[in-house]
């Protein structure tokens, strides 16, 4: 939760310290997100048991808006700004906006069409809940989790059985037990995040983006990509709409919001629907340079310029750039990983602004991907879209057809073959070719000639073997480079 203080957009962002085991974030959550936030603010503070209603916060440094930065922070955000007599949500509904089967019911109540979704204690009232929604498969998750950890598909009564056990055996993204579940109806269709702010109940689009995600077999969902929408089509401006009603239904008032929403064959339905802004990690500059703004202002604006905020959100939604971030996604379990030639790749293509590979280089180890807990790192591709496009399925072909080229426990050798960069009559040698190399010596040899080499040169590869040709048939389409020629064993590679 942040409180924003004279002057204008000077942060104080505060957390929970010394509470009990069961209501503390974890520590891992606690420290990624500081880490993150000290980037912008050395104003972080704790607040003890003794001060939990941060009433002598408020004393201390009387803001003049207060934003919830998670999901922890929602509760304590409403709470805050009412006693502060400031623009913001009624804590007497913060639940609706926090605990998933009371958001759930209170769109169901509003009448606005939603999923069947049941509050569960136990495996037995789990499918108690499946025989009364009547249609498989059905989505079991925590209800006040984050992050997509703990969700499951379930697609019989035994599976449904399992993961219920084992889900409230276990925690969820901040470190709280899970004591009750909600089971809902599956939803099937095109996923997206709709980020809006609220003023004065009003509710204005700021951001949508469509996303993908691949389930892994019975095991999760594996977050793809998330692509920002640049121009909303008939069915995606519906979605707004229906959006809107569902943010009424949940008393969103003043602040930002977080929506995932699905449009089915049925018609837009709520997953969930968070009360503060997308991503406790979103990079912001490149969100800047895609959208034209920053994730907070909006937010900050509602409370504090709202006729500012009207202003410009009459104003046609639109973006500057596309923009995607790629989840990268390991289809196996490597401890020890000693080589990690993808970041030496990653310099050279074109659209990445950010490499965030931080959940692998904390420990130096792969996990197989199931979930957003288990990803080794996200990219962030901006530019126009055709090179956006290009860029993101070079590498994920990389990803599933060569992940040897990405990650191992030690240095990866291949043959080096002869490069030569030409332009015109000149030609400038790259590698002489003969006995083996280093691959990451390989891919920073042509990766800064791919760089300069313009739309008139070519990069002529001779003598490569087939292993050595196969590596470089991926990485060289993420340098923006496509196979012009081929000759016996010659081939011309040229700018896409």
């Amino acid at each position: 939760m942040s409180l924003w203080l004279r002057p204008y957009r000077r942060a104080v962002t505060t957390s929970a310290r010394r509470r009990s085991a069961a209501a503390r974030p974890s520590c891992s959550f606690r420290a990624s997100v500081e880490k993150y936030l000290r980037q912008y603010t050395e104003h972080v503070y704790y607040l003890d048991d003794d001060e939990k209603d941060g009433t002598a916060l408020l004393e201390k440094f009387r803001p003049e808006a207060i934003v919830a930065g998670s999901e922890v922070g929602v509760a304590l955000c409403d709470l805050l700004a009412r006693k502060a007599g400031l623009p913001g949500n009624d804590p007497a509904t913060s639940a609706v906006r926090r605990d998933k089967y009371a958001m759930a019911a209170a769109v169901e109540r509003a009448g606005v069409p939603s999923l069947i979704s049941r509050r569960v204690k136990n495996p037995d009232e789990a499918l108690a809940a499946a025989r009364e929604i009547d249609s498989w498969p059905v989505v079991i998750k925590p209800l006040e989790g984050a992050g997509s950890l703990g969700v499951s598909i379930c697609g019989s009564m035994d599976e449904l059985r399992e993961r219920c056990a084992r889900l409230l055996r276990s925690e969820d993204l901040f470190g709280q037990p899970c004591r009750e579940a909600l089971v809902q109806e599956y939803a099937a269709g095109t996923e997206y995040i709709v980020n809006t702010v609220s003023c004065g109940g009003r509710h204005y689009l700021t951001d949508m983006w469509r996303y993908r995600k691949i389930k892994i077999a019975d095991r999760g969902n594996a977050y793809d990509h998330a692509l920002l929408v640049s121009e909303p089509t008939a069915e995606e401006r519906e979605l707004f709409e229906y959006v809107k009603s569902c943010l009424d239904a949940l008393g969103f008032e003043y602040g930002p919001s977080h929506t995932e929403a699905m449009i089915t064959p049925k018609g837009p339905r709520l997953i969930e629907a968070g009360a503060r802004p997308m991503g406790s990690i979103l990079d912001i500059d490149v969100f800047h340079e895609a959208t034209g703004h920053r994730i907070v202002d909006f937010a900050l604006d509602s409370a504090l310029e709202p006729d500012k905020l009207r202003a410009r959100m009459e104003k046609p939604y639109g973006t500057l750039k596309s923009l995607m971030i790629m989840c990268l996604r390991s289809k196996v379990s490597m401890t020890n990983v000693a080589s990690a030639p993808l970041k030496n790749i990653l310099k050279y293509v074109g659209t990445v602004r950010v490499a965030d590979l931080s959940p692998f280089e904390s420990k130096r180890e792969l996990r197989e991907t199931i979930d957003l807990a288990s990803l080794p790192g996200e990219l962030y591709l901006c530019g126009d879209e055709k090179s956006l496009r290009r860029d993101y399925e070079a590498l994920l072909k990389l990803e599933e057809e060569g992940f040897e080229y990405l990650f191992g426990r030690e240095e990866l050798m291949l043959d080096e073959p002869r490069a030569a960069l030409r332009r015109g009559c000149e030609e400038r040698q790259i590698l002489r070719g003969g006995g083996k190399t280093a691959w990451t010596l390989m891919i920073e040899a042509l990766g800064e000639e791919s760089r300069e080499m313009g739309a008139e040169g070519a990069l002529v590869i001779n003598g490569a073997t087939p292993e050595t040709r196969r590596a470089l048939s991926m990485l060289l389409p993420a340098f923006g480079l496509t196979a012009a020629e081929s000759s016996g064993d010659t081939e011309k590679w040229m700018r896409a």
